[in-house]
């Protein structure tokens, strides 16, 4: 098996790489961050929240969607 070199990747699967790595040490995460660690779409983590399998947390309206990463990796694991 041949070793991944750094110079393997583009500048953007670069960036996204940091962008993985930033996300995983905070501990608030904006919705961005949750696409980034689930590998899925924003439209399916914005889905998981309007059915209740997502928890965020604010619930005033119009408000920029963040989320404790416990609850997170709760909904990843399977939980609600």
């Amino acid at each position: 098996m041949s070793e991944i070199n750094n110079d393997d990747f583009t500048p953007i699967q670069k960036r996204v790489l940091y962008q993985i790595e930033i996300a995983k040490h905070k501990e608030i995460l904006t919705l961005r961050d949750v696409e980034l660690l689930s590998n899925l779409s924003e439209s399916s983590c914005r889905r998981a929240v309007r059915e209740g399998r997502l928890e965020k947390m604010q619930h005033r309206k119009g408000s920029k969607l963040m989320f404790e990463k416990s609850a997170v990796l709760k909904w990843l694991k399977g939980g609600k």
